[in-house]
């Protein structure tokens, strides 16, 4: 054996954070976790083979009570049989036992070892995970440098007596606010996988589902498919993409109510303001010059002008309307704080109450206008004939 180290052939020590990064980035990848001990009446490593067949990603060797002697042993086995097919392996709650057994990281418990103990003892290039029952205990992992979490337990769970159940609460938080990798864990099986990945989760631990299931290979594959079925989180440019997949071009004649309002709307204002010119009505003596009668002449006649592009739903007039209903929504939300009676504050108040939602409903107006004319109208809009 010397002399093999010797030789030019042989390759140094991999660097460990290599291998961190290595792992970390298959941890990334995996979604489907096995949490297994031994099981009375169960065959351990048949049930951790066919789980690896069946296309599990992690394994995990849980077995507080077992001896080291056992541990070491049926741990390196287990490591060994995850390494031939890329599995991660960890064991639970002893990072002295890392490195004996070859194993990929430690899962280490609220009331276990600490993340940074963890690592110190197992080794710069091990993973170490945390269970964590709360949001605090997420961020606080993520704080602590845990490579992963465990979030739950999501349903009470007979491998976790007298910890309650979290509920799917938790799980919707950690999508929405988890800063590392997690999982979902607790009571998770077939009855309860759809609710867990609707609930945000993208990578589940399970243990009796498998560990206990009469055939681990067949529930392996059902919970991986279930898994693969899920709509994965969309970017938004891929949300946007898909919206305008969907929106078509409006057929000729088709006019949206809310244009057609909108049209109404600002060839009122113009009208009223013509209106108003032709008499020479003007709210103030300051405001009865030549030039504000130009200006509001003006600006009669470019209401008009705007409301009939919008009436034919150009583009550029549906998108110049929500800009000046937004201004004047702006200015009129101002006019009703600065009223000094109730009746000087209702004008504007109308004004607010016809201006916003009429803004909001042309949002997707105005993306149709912008559809391009020969585009394919959506399977769902097409005739099946």
């Amino acid at each position: 054996m010397p002399d093999e180290l010797d030789t030019p052939e042989a390759e140094a020590a991999p660097d460990p954070r290599r291998v961190l990064a290595a792992r970390r980035l298959r941890l990334l990848e995996a979604n489907l976790y096995l949490v297994i001990g031994p099981v009375e009446g169960r065959d351990l490593f048949a049930t951790v083979e066919a789980a690896i067949e069946g296309g599990v990603d992690i394994v995990q060797l849980r077995a507080k009570d077992a001896p080291d002697d056992w541990l070491i042993e049926a741990g390196a086995y287990l490591a060994r049989k995850c390494h031939e097919h890329a599995v991660l392996f960890f064991i639970n709650d002893r990072p002295d036992l890392v490195e004996p057994i070859g194993a990929d990281g430690v899962h280490v418990g609220q009331d276990d070892t600490s993340v940074a103990e963890a690592r110190r003892i197992a080794g710069p290039a091990a993973l170490v995970g945390v269970s964590t029952h709360a949001p605090e205990q997420l961020a606080q992992a993520a704080s602590d440098g845990a490579d992963y979490a465990a979030v739950g337990p999501v349903n009470a769970t007979p491998t976790k007596p007298g910890r309650p159940a979290t509920g799917y609460r938790y799980v919707w938080h950690a999508q929405q606010n988890a800063e590392l990798p997690w999982f979902a864990i607790g009571g998770i099986d077939d009855d309860t996988i759809d609710r867990t990945l609707a609930s945000g989760a993208e990578r589940i631990v399970v243990v009796r589902a498998i560990a206990e299931a009469d055939d681990p290979l067949a529930a392996t594959k059902r919970l991986k498919e279930a898994i693969a079925d899920r709509p994965g989180r969309l970017t938004s440019e891929e949300r946007n993409a898909a919206v305008r997949s969907e929106l078509r071009p409006f057929a000729p004649g088709e006019r949206p109510a809310p244009a057609a309002l909108a049209a109404i709307f600002i060839a009122a204002i113009g009208l009223v303001n013509l209106v108003l010119l032709a008499f020479g009505y003007q709210p103030r003596n300051s405001l009865r010059t030549s030039e504000v009668q130009v200006g509001q002449g003006i600006f009669g006649v470019a209401m008009l002008v705007l409301a009939t592009q919008v009436w034919r739903l150009k583009a550029w007039a549906l998108l110049l309307t929500q800009a000046l209903l937004a201004i004047s929504s702006i200015f009129a939300f101002a006019s009703v704080i600065l009223a000094q009676t109730f009746l000087n504050a209702v004008g504007p108040l109308i004004f607010m109450a016809i201006a916003a939602p009429l803004f909001w409903t042309l949002v997707r107006v105005l993306a149709r206008a912008q559809a391009p004319r020969d585009a394919e109208p959506p399977a769902s809009a097409r005739d099946d004939t």
